[in-house]
């Protein structure tokens, strides 16, 4: 009996997500090795960048006494306290490690972990999109595999780490790639709650990608059941619980400045989809209109998923001379037409550009490109294009009657994809599998230590706003090294400038024995304005009430 459950289990559905999930774990160390799973090596994400960010923001939070609004810190932004969904440290991660971080080791880092993660579940949650148009488990895990090598995904997992959290944009099209399933269903309000709280609580630019997402479901459900009841609830069910927890996480803190400039600067560009920007040794580069579409607006499908595309693109056409889609079928394809057209629109506005020109521009109200500003990054939306067209590959290879057929297409495609991006991966397995070493700008270590033993000083002041990363990095990570607050810090999007000029003046005017005052070469020139004695380390201009006894 018990053999027989066993071989049952072995052939069975749960099994066959546990072979894409080991598999998925191998795609994930064979790119990014294994170093970085290790909970406590940090090194690796103090190197620069937005990963620091991320990491810092975790670290101010931890040692953060709790809030009301429960992601805010008072360790980046004194006399402010700012929330880390500014800070892009994962929220939930980070609420979910502060409830046990009296049992976690002083260094600690779930980064690397929620990496694969990531992976893992954006293969499990392809496995179940694509098994609503195959039962073959091989086809299943194939596609899977195909949509584990995806470069937009590959790219950001460390590069910006809560944005590698793409499954996100799976977890939305499962209803609408099975729309049978969810036709007389009200399990789909679930699924749009739940995607609701996982977009609130790992990046804000979710909310806007799955409610282009939710918003083509809508207008699909409308046009071919007119049941507005169904969408309205779906609607406010996922527009509910995202705004509950960006409100509790401290999205909407005083002070804060939502818009950003960059507007029609970070779009996609036409060519996008085809255009590898060094990441294909099949396909040769394109030219851009911008140097900023070459982060915010990549969306290489690559040279595997254009040739699924191709061959999907001949069979759909097939299928549409012989008449082989049913109404059913077609009422889908409307609904995946809409998101798709709509996600396109999005991620190219509001410039429209083709390779190295600019084709047109919308002229939009001041009133609306403020507010569209919130989201300027609009390339971002282009990965719904990305999805949407490989999950659309695989449907339409998957109508194919001879199913060893079908395998063998996706296979052809996972190598051809691999090949074409293997430069790529072998220079992130080497990136990230040797070990790294921290070195701060701070380097007289007999002052700093002085200055991190001495209880009395608990604030670091930044004196100018118009500072470099390292240097805001540098001193953040010294002060939380020694439970001090700093009073400015890199967010996603800033405190209002005139409340940072008008903290820092208050503090120069008032000093105290708690304010370590810091100033740079570039504004040297203040210092005369302030009764502070002032020392000259490592480049900076330290000031300070008292006198401080280094010895």
């Amino acid at each position: 009996m018990n053999k027989v459950k066993f071989t049952e289990f072995i052939l069975s559905k749960r099994m066959m997500y546990v072979i894409i999930a080991m598999l998925m774990a191998v795609v994930f160390c064979s790119i990014y090795g294994i170093r970085i799973l290790n909970p406590t090596y940090t090194d690796w994400l103090m190197k620069g960048g937005d990963p620091t960010q991320h990491y810092l923001g975790w670290r101010a939070y931890r040692i953060s006494k709790w809030t009301f609004q429960i992601c805010n810190t008072d360790y980046l932004s004194y006399p402010d306290e700012m929330s880390i969904i500014f800070t892009d440290s994962i929220p939930c991660c980070a609420i979910l490690f502060k409830c046990i971080s009296f049992i976690l080791p002083q260094n600690f880092q779930y980064f690397g972990l929620w990496g694969l993660l990531c992976f893992i579940l954006t293969g499990v949650l392809s496995a179940k999109i694509v098994s609503k148009f195959t039962d073959s488990r091989i086809i299943i895990i194939l596609a899977s595999l195909l949509l584990s090598f995806t470069p937009c995904m590959i790219w950001r997992i460390f590069k910006h780490t809560a944005l590698g959290s793409q499954w996100i944009l799976l977890l939305a099209l499962e209803p609408l790639f099975a729309y049978k399933q969810y036709f007389k269903n009200k399990k789909v309000y679930i699924i749009w709650a739940i995607v609701g709280l996982c977009a609130s609580s790992i990046h804000i630019y979710y909310i806007l990608m799955c409610g282009i997402i939710l918003c083509g479901y809508c207008i699909a459900d409308i046009i071919t059941f007119k049941r507005f009841k169904r969408s309205f609830m779906s609607l406010l069910i996922f527009l509910i619980s995202s705004i509950i927890i960006v409100v509790i996480g401290g999205g909407f803190s005083a002070g804060v400045s939502p818009e950003a400039g960059g507007l029609g600067v970070f779009s996609t560009n036409l060519n996008a989809l085809f255009n590898p920007q060094g990441w294909s040794c099949i396909l040769p580069d394109l030219p851009i209109y911008r140097e900023e579409q070459l982060m915010e607006g990549f969306a290489y499908l690559g040279a595997g998923n254009l040739l699924l595309l191709f061959i999907s693109a001949l069979l759909f056409i097939k299928y549409i001379i012989t008449k082989q889609l049913s109404i059913e079928q077609w009422k889908e394809v409307i609904a995946v037409a809409i998101v798709f057209l709509t996600a396109c629109i999005l991620a190219l506005s509001p410039t429209i550009t083709l390779h190295d020109r600019c084709i047109y521009t919308f002229d939009f109200p001041e009133s609306i490109i403020r507010y569209w500003s919130i989201f300027r990054a609009t390339g971002r939306i282009s990965w719904i294009t990305i999805y949407v067209l490989i999950f659309f590959g695989c449907s339409m290879i998957c109508k194919m009657r001879n199913k060893r057929w079908t395998a063998i297409t996706l296979l052809v495609c996972i190598i051809i994809q691999v090949y074409d991006i293997h430069g790529v991966l072998r220079d992130k397995y080497s990136l990230y599998n040797q070990e790294q070493k921290y070195e701060s700008l701070l380097k007289s270590e007999s002052f700093w230590n002085y200055i991190g033993n001495d209880s009395n000083i608990r604030h670091i002041i930044l004196t100018k706003r118009e500072i470099s990363k390292e240097e805001i990095y540098a001193f953040a990570d010294f002060a939380l090294n020694n439970r001090k607050t700093i009073n400015q810090f890199y967010f996603a999007r800033n405190m209002e400038d005139s409340i940072i000029d008008a903290n820092i003046e208050d503090a120069l005017e008032k000093p105290d024995e708690s304010q370590l005052f810091i100033f740079f070469e570039s504004n040297r020139d203040r210092c005369s304005q302030y009764d502070l004695n002032y020392y000259y380390v490592d480049g900076f201009i330290v000031g300070y009430k008292e006198t401080l006894d280094i010895g």
